[in-house]
């Protein structure tokens, strides 16, 4: 394994050449023999479209999944136990993996941060530590009601748990009246049930491959959340999110023995890119992640996340930016590598008079007196006079940029860039004009259209083998994991009264 990776940043308006400079890049590192694995999760879906259609005419395989689809799926490990032998170090990784969850429900509820609601904080944390503390796997709609006593999920979850401090909490909130819990568990409980609602969680939920082994073959798994009107914005950004922080524990556990590249396009519009994903650029390249982002605006409303992703990654390929603040912070970024405060804005000319020597003259001066007793008299003196002489010259004076000037010329170039020109910085290098990458030609150039009129031949190449895919590939028959059926404990018989009681 490489030990150097760089992670790279995408940025720049939509339709300038983002997701075709991202194929272009990486599609030699797909079609190589002993080249990473790939996971790219695209909401939109069409760059993972192309990206398909290309190791199609190459005869690569991969697999795919369509998130909008409840049939014919794949099937995530999303929420398991750690397996290490030492206990306090498997305790350690399982709290890390239950804030981990947490972050991803929260978001896709569309919460930031739930530091200032603890009881949210906690419901979920209790949730989330008896799934994990489990005898045996359990699919992640089990948490369903998992708070009503009455319900059987509670009692399996609660009859399995091998945790005695979570054990503890749950018979605790099994006492509770139903005023007492709906306030300690009510708004954990219905975030649970948002998520365990959803069709296509439900299907993803139960592993139907082993992805940590499907990645150290070299394998290309490509996401595909694009709605057709059955998968709304919170539940593409839970599944995307869950699938995300899968590749990372897996990274982060060392069971990823090849590198394998995270390509995240449109991660900001999907609010997949949070503090969780950008402090794990700064560890992933010790694992063996190389995570690739693509975003159109770089700025997000917590600067933290901009200022760890543009520092964790090396690589930046930075397009055309129309919103000021956007073009401001890229020229900047651009621009003080570069920046040379000796450039010359204008050369202005001034008139200056300069000494040149004296001039000699003769003066003559006369006086007349008179005193006081009535005598008069006259008097005339001679001398020289040496007077200044000056000769007129023009001057140059250059004028130089102020260092905002510069970076406003910079913005400019930004703001000006045209279909697929881009600066590309790689640490504090940066081309010193705008480079263009030529835009990549389609699958089958020549053969534009198939027998089907306005259809591309590689979009129904790729329909063909996705349908052969879906059908013979058995990570796609998804199973489910049937639970034991949870029968009551037996009651000792009731006595029988007597007539005489």
């Amino acid at each position: 394994m490489n030990p150097v990776i760089e992670h790279v940043v995408f940025s720049g308006v939509t339709r300038h050449g983002k997701t075709k400079a991202c194929i272009k890049t990486n599609l030699p590192r797909m079609r190589m023999r002993d080249g990473p694995a790939f996971v790219w999760i695209d909401p939109p879906g069409t760059g993972v479209e192309e990206a398909q259609g290309h190791l199609v005419r190459y005869g690569i395989p991969f697999l795919a999944d369509t998130l909008h689809e409840t049939g014919t799926t794949l099937g995530y490990d999303f929420f398991s136990p750690s397996q290490n032998p030492d206990s306090e170090q498997r305790e350690a990784e399982n709290r890390e993996a239950v804030f981990e969850a947490i972050a991803v429900a929260i978001r896709s509820r569309g919460l930031t941060s739930v530091e200032g609601n603890p009881i949210i904080r906690q419901g979920l944390q209790d949730a989330f530590s008896i799934l994990i503390n489990q005898k045996t796997a359990v699919p992640f709609t089990i948490l369903r009601n998992c708070f009503v006593k009455e319900s059987d999920n509670f009692q399996y979850l609660v009859e399995h748990c091998t945790d005695p401090q979570t054990y503890l909490k749950f018979m605790y909130y099994g006492g509770l009246s139903a005023k007492d819990r709906e306030y300690h568990c009510g708004p954990a409980e219905r975030i649970i049930q948002a998520i365990c609602d959803c069709p296509q969680f439900k299907r993803r939920c139960v592993p139907t491959f082993d992805l940590a082994e499907f990645l150290n073959e070299g394998g290309k798994l490509f996401i595909d959340g694009r709605s057709v009107g059955n998968l709304s914005r919170p539940d593409s950004s839970l599944l995307m999110g869950q699938i995300i922080l899968t590749v990372i524990r897996l990274a982060r556990s060392g069971k990823l023995k090849r590198r394998v590249v995270l390509i995240i396009d449109e991660g900001k519009n999907a609010d997949l890119i949070d503090l969780n994903l950008v402090r794990a650029m700064a560890e992933a390249g010790k694992w063996g992640l190389e995570i690739q982002v693509l975003i159109q605006n770089p700025l997000f409303k917590d600067m933290n996340i901009t200022d760890e992703l543009f520092q964790n990654a090396n690589t930046r390929f930075l397009f055309k930016h129309t919103n000021p603040a956007s073009a401001q912070f890229v020229a900047e970024m651009i621009g003080y590598p570069k920046l040379d405060p000796l450039v010359i804005r204008k050369t202005e000319y001034r008139t200056v008079q300069r000494h040149d020597g004296f001039d000699l003259e003769q003066v003559i001066s006369t006086g007349e007196w008179k005193s006081e007793d009535g005598k008069a008299g006259a008097s005339t003196n001679h001398g020289t006079v040496a007077r200044p002489r000056y000769k007129e010259e023009i001057e140059e004076h250059d004028v130089l940029y102020s260092l905002d000037d510069l970076i406003k010329l910079k913005r400019r170039d930004v703001t000006n860039l045209g279909v697929g020109e881009c600066h590309i910085m790689q640490g504090n290098s940066v081309t010193n004009q705008p480079e263009y990458l030529p835009m990549l030609q389609d699958p089958w150039p020549g053969q534009k259209f198939s027998r089907h009129p306005y259809i591309p031949r590689w979009q129904e190449e790729l329909r063909v083998y996705l349908e052969q895919l879906k059908a013979t590939n058995p990570a796609y028959q998804c199973g489910v994991i049937k639970l034991p059926a949870w029968t009551p404990p037996p009651q000792p018989p009731k006595k029988r009264k007597s007539g005489l009681d």
